[in-house]
């Protein structure tokens, strides 16, 4: 998971030409949606990810750790930005 997760933030700096302070925030929101994933599903490659896996990981996001709303979507649009690279 972090090899994949690395390349992505390196084409995110390199080939699309994002902050370091973005490739960062990016960094922080993947690591995150990766430990709730290993911790609560037992899931170890981003191939196993399913639809409620996601639904999950928003509803943790939301009324486990109660972050705003626009944290919440910063979340899910590094998620799904990564998604459409992988």
């Amino acid at each position: 998971m972090r090899q994949q997760t690395e390349s992505f933030l390196t084409s995110l700096r390199d080939e699309k030409g994002y902050s370091n302070n973005t490739v960062v925030a990016y960094r922080n929101d993947l690591g995150q949606f990766a430990r709730f994933l290993t911790e609560q599903t037992g899931t170890i490659s981003w191939d196993s990810v399913s639809k409620e896996d996601l639904d999950a990981y928003v509803n943790y996001l939301r009324y486990e750790r109660e972050y705003a709303s626009a944290t919440v979507a910063r979340k899910v649009a590094a998620t799904k930005s990564f998604f459409h690279y992988l």
